[in-house]
């Protein structure tokens, strides 16, 4: 596998609607980043509250002036502001992995700073109109095309269908059952979402 990730050194995800697997994700592609490629990485949880806490939340660790945590190779701050986000950004010296738990117009800006973004959806009919809503809402805000837009299922229909409608490729999400016991099988996967 090649390792020819360098250029993208702040990935932000976030989802159309809840429950998508954004944390999911994330914690698979820092994970990945650590272990699979022996990068230094920082993951913030975007949000008010955390829900990673008792999952990550056992060795803190200074991060220049903030409060954080080490698992697994892995530094997280949880329950991260906008505000703080920033400087973290600003500060940190290698991979970021940005949790978005909810897209809104202060946690746009870090979406936006980020070099690689990526959106998670579904084209299943009950939530369609999501995806669909969040493009709407957020053109003229980011640049859509710039968006990597990820599918939870593999239909080919529903990707063609997206392509049609925005012209821009709808990706199937890769299936992990755990971030934190990745095989090798997933690193294809996970290495080409953050290219």
């Amino acid at each position: 596998m090649s390792t020819n990730i360098k250029t993208k050194r702040q990935i932000s995800i976030t989802g159309v609607s809840n429950k998508l697997g954004v944390t999911h994700i994330c914690l698979s592609i820092a994970n990945f980043l650590a272990s699979g490629l022996r990068k230094k990485v920082l993951y913030i949880e975007l949000s008010d509250d955390s829900a990673l806490l008792p999952l990550v939340g056992n060795c803190p660790v200074s991060i220049g002036e903030f409060n954080g945590f080490l698992y697994q190779g892995v530094h997280y701050v949880l329950g991260c502001s906008v505000g703080n986000a920033h400087r973290l950004l600003n500060l940190w010296d290698g991979f970021v992995v940005i949790d978005i738990s909810s897209l809104n117009s202060k946690s746009m800006e870090i979406f936006n700073r980020c070099e690689k973004k990526i959106v998670l959806g579904s084209m299943k009919a009950w939530c369609k109109r999501d995806i669909f809503y969040f493009i709407n809402k957020w053109k003229g805000v980011t640049e859509i095309k710039g968006i990597d837009f990820f599918n939870k299922s593999n239909n080919k229909n529903e990707a063609n269908l997206f392509y049609r409608e925005y012209k821009i490729p709808l990706t199937p999400l890769p299936f992990i059952d755990d971030p934190f016991s990745l095989k090798e099988e997933h690193f294809m996967a996970l290495s080409n979402m953050i290219r």
